[in-house]
């Protein structure tokens, strides 16, 4: 399978519509070209990594869990006849699949570092049967591993 990257022309239209839209912005002081370009470089960036990180770790998790990934494949196989029922819509019917990435993203969170936990109640709270007390705060830790 090939991959063909397109790039804009100089001439073309959508390349007018940009550079009319980019003018606008500076005209009206809200952002400068160059920080247009920076903000479409971070949500690029981010937004791609976070992705491949999380499906990384959930495929990971439901290798290392069979009964876990049979439930998850005959949920998936059981809600959608056809290639095409599957839309953004359509998936979040599927609870169990929807909590297996749930708790994907909290034990490989997609950030450069662990997300800290914070223990609220005032009784503290049991974790995998220990204790954990009241104000403690713990990186991120899976008991489960």
């Amino acid at each position: 399978m090939s991959c063909r990257i397109q790039t804009l022309k100089p001439g073309s239209i959508l390349t007018k519509c940009q550079s009319c839209r980019l003018q606008q912005k500076a005209e009206e002081g809200e952002l400068s070209r160059a920080a247009l370009y920076e903000n479409a470089i971070t949500l690029v960036v981010a937004g791609s990594e976070t992705t491949a990180t999380l499906l990384a770790g959930a495929t990971y998790l439901l290798c290392r869990n069979s009964e876990v990934l049979n439930k998850v494949r005959s949920e998936v196989r059981s809600a959608f006849k056809t290639d095409s029922d599957i839309n953004s819509l359509s998936v979040n019917s599927l609870t169990y699949m929807l909590a297996v990435l749930t708790e994907s993203m909290r034990m490989f969170p997609p950030t450069a570092f662990g997300l800290p936990r914070f223990v609220a109640a005032k009784e503290g709270q049991m974790v995998a049967g220990h204790h954990v007390p009241h104000n403690v705060v713990t990186p991120t830790v899976s008991f489960l591993q």
